[in-house]
This record gives C-alpha cells, structure tokens and sequence, in this order.
C-alpha cells in the first residue's frame, strides 16, 4: 500500500490490495449479474449525455452488527469483495479526515461495481447531501493514459444552492406548500455549480490505475471523464462506495 497523495479534499492510494486479493476480487466481479443503470428508469445522477454505463448488486458495511438481521450482501459476505471492506476498514484512521468518523460522521458504507465502457461517463456533482464522503476503488486488469475515464474535482468546494432534502423540494413559501419527491432531474438553470466551477476553473485529475483507490469528500464537485474510443473494449470497471451520514 502506498500513499500518493493526502488532503482535505481526497486521499489517492495505489496497490491497495494484496494481488491475489485483487484478482480473486476481479473474478468474483467478472462472473457477477450487471444491468444497464438506465434500463428500469432514469438513474439522474446520469445525464443522458452520460452514456448507459453498466451497474452490479449494492452491498453493505454497518457498524452496528446484531442490531438487525444480517441481509445477503452485508458484511461479511464470504466473497472476495469482504477483502476490500477489511482494507478501508483498517484504515479508517487516515481517511476520517476526508470522509468522516465512522459512528460519529457515518454508520454505514454502501458500495457496488461499475462498468464504465466506451463513450460513458458520470458529470459534475456531490456527495455531501446524503454522505459524509465517498470513494472509487479501480479493479480493470489495465488502464491507458489515453483512454480517459479520469476522475476530475474542483478544489473550490461547493454547496449547492438547490438543496433538495432527502429527495423532497418546496417550491415556494409564497405559494401553497407543494412538494416533490424524488431525485432532481434536468437543473434548468436553478444550480449554482457551473457558475463556481467556471468561477476558479482549477482542479485536479486522478487517472483510474488498476489496483488505485480514492476517498473524497462530499463537498467538491466532482466528475468521470467519458471512457475514449481509444479503450476499444477495454472496460473502466470499479467499485464506487459511499459512507452514508448520520443526520
């Protein structure tokens, strides 16, 4: 394990698990059910002109073990996937200050595979309305500089100036108290975060080595760069997990 960088905004750690850790990681992954992130509704974290990226089975991490019934895909599973809960776990000391506190800031962590192929991408957003902070763990065999698939984030952070609470938005208080549920689709202009992005025009971008794993915030703005034509059928796959916040 190998810290490459450490700050208020993320931490980058390269080799993070064992090989064989890793590659009994990438069978179980391999042999796992994925269905398109569109292909029951509109997911709208995704914009359209994000692509149809592929989405596998969530599974969970809670630090309140025997307070309920263990469900199928909670910690401990028996699968290589527990390997990479344990890891984050054993660290949780060194990422506290960019995604919090287990039990004070968070109390459980969610995470699930994802593929990215040729043409798909994830645009700006956060995490900090529903999570403490979040992280991307890159389990593809290879990776390119050339074949994009990058994670981008602002420096600045940003808090957004629509603010859905739990999914519900009122309107107006000049109107009669309506409400509607559900994520936010198309922003129509009601959301600060290009305007702040444009503002500095300055952040970082962390290429998705295999074996690499980062922890952000919830506070900056963040992106996934499409994955180029140049990938060809190589396939940016990773575990993407986020630490759910104690309100």
């Amino acid at each position: 394990m190998k810290i490459i960088e450490q700050n208020s905004i993320f931490v980058v750690i390269d080799d993070f698990l064992l090989t064989e850790h890793l590659q009994a990681l990438q069978l179980q992954l391999a042999f796992t059910e994925y269905e398109f992130i569109h292909s029951k509704k509109w997911v709208k974290a995704w914009r359209p002109e994000d692509g149809n990226p592929l989405i596998g089975p969530e599974f969970s991490f809670k630090n309140n073990q025997g307070v309920k019934v263990k469900q199928p895909k909670e910690f401990p599973t028996n699968k290589p996937i527990d390997e990479l809960i344990s890891k984050i776990m054993e660290i949780k000391g060194l990422i506290e200050p960019v995604v919090g506190c287990v039990d004070v800031n968070w109390v459980e962590m969610l995470l699930r595979p994802y593929i990215y192929p040729v043409g798909t991408g994830l645009g700006w957003h956060e995490d900090g309305q529903i999570y403490s902070g979040a992280f991307i763990y890159y389990c593809h065999p290879k990776w390119h500089a050339t074949w994009g698939g990058e994670l981008m984030i602002i420096e600045k952070s940003h808090q957004p100036s629509f603010k859905p609470e739990f999914g519900k938005v009122k309107i107006s208080p000049k109107m009669d108290i309506e409400t509607f549920t559900g994520q936010l689709g198309p922003e129509f202009g009601w959301h600060s975060r290009d305007s702040t992005i444009l503002e500095e025009g300055i952040g970082r971008f962390i290429l998705p080595k295999p074996n690499r794993i980062v922890f952000l915030n919830g506070q900056n703005s963040h992106c996934i760069k499409p994955v180029t034509q140049a990938a060809g059928n190589n396939y940016r796959c990773s575990i993407a997990g986020a630490f759910n916040a104690i309100k």
